[in-house]
């Protein structure tokens, strides 16, 4: 049985793509911080569709909790997809930013989901045409830029043209945007 695994399903985005993907009949495994707003959302998934979904808390944003995250899918589950979802804050001015700060907002925001990706991607190989989408989202939750590549079973990454729509607004992949709609659905 495969799996989409959704980074951040705890905020409202990745919530409204769990629940996009629950309608196409995707079984999800959750991944946030917030242990009751997964678990919400996971009730919620599961008396309206029927598929499996499974919670994962990271309680740290670390390199060792992907490390042990990651170790636990891939021993459980087979992945077809993984759908990172990054917050960036983009109105803070770096020059602002003391060095510590800095280097806490690139290891949330740029590496721990490429090395989520990196992590995942032998299970992700081993599922014919898995998915990764990359969406990249303001402190709103706005997305900003997406990105969505199909993975072969010889590890080759292939973009994949794909819209997404925000609200009534069709935004087609790696353009940029900035609507006031935090609306979003993902077609596999």
């Amino acid at each position: 049985m495969n799996y989409f695994v959704v980074q951040n399903a705890d905020i409202d985005i990745g919530h409204t793509v769990a629940i996009d993907l629950a309608r196409q009949k995707k079984n999800l495994i959750l991944i946030g911080n917030d242990k009751t707003r997964l678990e919400e959302l996971k009730i919620q998934i599961r008396s309206g569709y029927s598929i499996y979904v499974h919670c994962l808390v990271m309680l740290d944003n670390s390199i060792d909790a992907v490390v042990r995250l990651c170790e636990a899918i891939n021993d459980l589950y087979f992945v077809e997809g993984l759908i990172n979802i990054v917050i960036c804050d983009d109105t803070t001015n770096l020059d602002d930013c003391s060095i510590n700060e800095l280097s806490s907002r690139l290891t949330t925001e740029l590496l721990l989901p490429a090395f989520m990706l990196h992590q995942l991607f032998p299970n992700l190989m081993l599922c014919a045409d898995a998915v990764w989408s990359r969406i990249i989202c303001n402190k709103n939750q706005i997305p900003i830029v997406s990105a969505a590549y199909r993975i072969s079973q010889t590890g080759d990454l292939s973009k994949i043209e794909r819209e997404f729509c925000v609200g009534s607004v069709v935004v087609s992949s790696e353009q940029k945007c900035s609507l006031a709609d935090n609306l979003f659905y993902i077609n596999i």
